[in-house]
């Protein structure tokens, strides 16, 4: 397949189909994307699943498009946000003198009023990361559309969900947010009890889905609920979904940790490492060192050493309140005793949460959920990972528990 090619603030970059901007980037040696607003401190990719919001480029004049899930177009121009380093070392002056401390904005310019809106305007072009384009037409397509069920999250529970609900007879939709679906699934890595990868898996599984009757939307992101009518966008059409049932497989979110120098590129979690590692392809570091994790995610901090040891990827085990070091990507981590180490990569398990802000939206106030198959409300379940799963074989049965439940709920 022919290469593509795009340029990044003003370097061209070459970028097979399939790679979104960040993956391409980092395959060029490339992990600095942007600069913080108000410090101009180097940002890269943390997460790498489109939720952290560390990456944010400019897109052919589109500020704040995620660069970890939005695929390479051939001819892009992409550019960096926050500012040129010049402008970093000058706010990082400022920054020293000691008028920009966190809470100055309200210190300083309160008094008198002109003066305090004349500063403010002052400060919001110093911090500007980028300009928003002229205003174009919209070109979205609106539409609608009743089904029998939708699925949100194409992740393991998600993708089984809809091939037991098509399978059924009935009439589904899968709503995937990313370019391609998989989840968690596609980068857990070497699947002891099933003999092969997540990877190979979940594409068996996109198949078997469509095979079945299944429609999966890439790239679509469900926004919003209300009642039995789901609202979804991408970057093409505008959808307005009429459901009989629905089935939220929406994962989980893995929060940052507080520790020095965890803003560095080259710092990720647990989900990001995994990313990198197994859906993007990059096993070339060297060796990574490895937080410990927090109370309540022992399981997922051993995922990551297996995912290291599966890429034959040195994993160094650190103790809590080490640092990341290093002048524009982690080049080692500095222990509590002076010790430094040098590595490519920091991995910062994270707590992971609940994806379940479709669920708040129809009237979910939290509590317990099974694991399994969480029915919230009549014919709309919580399913996978997001229900509370241990592991992505739980989450996959998890969704065929779902997908059962519903289609006799809906009389299939």
């Amino acid at each position: 397949m022919a290469s593509l090619k795009f340029t990044f603030n003003g370097r061209e970059i070459r970028a097979e189909p399939g790679d979104t901007i960040a993956s391409a980037l980092a395959k060029a040696g490339i992990l600095e994307l942007g600069r913080s607003l108000k410090l101009g401190k180097p940002r890269g990719v943390f997460c790498c699943s489109g939720y952290c919001f560390r990456c944010l480029v400019t897109v052919d004049g589109v500020p704040n498009v995620r660069a970890c899930i939005t695929p390479v177009r051939d001819g892009m121009v992409v550019t960096s946000q926050g500012g040129s380093r010049l402008r970093a070392a000058l706010i990082q002056m400022l920054d020293k003198v000691g008028f920009t401390s966190p809470q100055f904005y309200f210190e300083k310019l309160h008094l008198p009023f002109t003066a305090a809106a004349a500063a403010t305007e002052l400060f919001r072009r110093a911090v500007s990361g980028a300009e928003l384009p002229p205003p174009a037409g919209c070109e979205l397509k609106a539409g609608s559309c009743e089904v029998d069920a939708v699925v949100v999250g194409g992740g393991a529970a998600g993708l089984a969900a809809a091939r037991v609900l098509a399978e059924a007879g009935l009439s589904v939709v899968l709503l995937e947010e990313k370019p391609e679906p998989g989840g968690m699934l596609a980068k857990v890595g070497f699947i002891q009890e099933l003999g092969c990868s997540g990877g190979k898996l979940a594409d068996e599984m996109v198949k078997e889905a469509v095979q079945a009757g299944a429609e999966v939307k890439r790239g679509m992101l469900a926004y919003a609920v209300e009642g039995n009518v789901l609202y979804a966008v991408s970057e093409a059409e505008a959808v307005k979904f009429k459901f009989r049932g629905l089935i939220l497989a929406t994962g989980v979110h893995e929060l940052p940790r507080a520790f020095e120098g965890n803003y560095l590129p080259g710092v990720v979690n647990v989900d990001g490492f995994m990313t990198i590692v197994n859906r993007w392809g990059i096993k070339s570091f060297s060796s990574v060192a490895l937080l410990p994790p927090p109370a309540e995610g022992r399981s997922w901090h051993l995922l990551a050493e297996k995912v290291a040891q599966e890429a034959g990827i040195e994993a160094v085990k650190v103790p809590e309140g080490s640092a990341a070091v290093g002048r524009g990507r982690v080049t080692g981590v500095r222990t509590p005793s002076g010790e430094l180490i040098k590595v490519d990569l920091l991995v910062a398990p994270g707590r992971l949460v609940p994806a379940l802000e479709l669920a708040k939206l129809l009237g979910f106030r939290g509590g317990e959920l099974s694991g399994g198959a969480c029915e919230i409300r009549s014919r709309v379940y919580v399913a996978g990972l997001a229900a509370g799963a241990g592991s992505v074989l739980d989450a996959l049965r998890g969704g065929e528990e779902a997908g059962k439940l519903l289609a006799e709920e809906l009389g299939a």
